[in-house]
């Protein structure tokens, strides 16, 4: 039933049994694959499952980091796609107890993959809410140093 209707062509050509010529194919296609960053919650949430396999120079499916990593970092969504889990030592647990975090903290850092629109929303609030912090202390720092500090008399 399959090849019902089939002519076979009267020559083939030699590119289809040349292994380099194929695999050469194959490497074009993965290297311009989607390689953009993802910036935000919404593409964060809308990323799809590669069809074509894992990605090149992964070598491991499940990775961990320090929240604090996470609540430092540059790119928050970077370590929200990239990473499986966050850790949450006791240096991090003393940071996070001035901050207002969520109940369920401990649930959503235990795995990153099943989290959905709130939980994320909920990491990104609680690294703004850490940065404002810092922002806050180094105020205060710079405040108090200025108190220390002689002003300089008008000459």
């Amino acid at each position: 039933m399959v090849c019902q209707g089939y002519k076979a062509p009267d020559i083939i050509d030699p590119k289809l049994l040349d292994p380099k010529h194929a695999l050469e194919q194959v490497e074009e296609e993965t290297n311009t694959g989607n390689t953009d960053k993802i910036t935000s919650l919404k593409r964060l949430l809308k990323t799809k499952v590669n069809r074509s396999g894992y990605e090149d120079g992964i070598n491991q499916l499940y990775a961990e980091c320090d929240i604090l990593d996470y609540l430092q970092s540059t790119d928050p969504h970077e370590y929200l796609s990239g990473f499986n889990k966050f850790k949450i030592d006791a240096t991090a647990r003393e940071v996070l107890n001035g901050l207002k975090c969520p109940a369920d903290l401990d649930d959503i850092v235990s795995d990153l993959k099943v989290c959905g629109r709130r939980e994320y929303s909920e990491l990104l609030k609680l690294r703004a809410m850490y940065n404002r912090s810092i922002e806050r202390k180094e105020k205060e720092i710079k405040a108090a140093n200025r108190a220390v500090m002689p002003a300089k008399e008008k000459t």
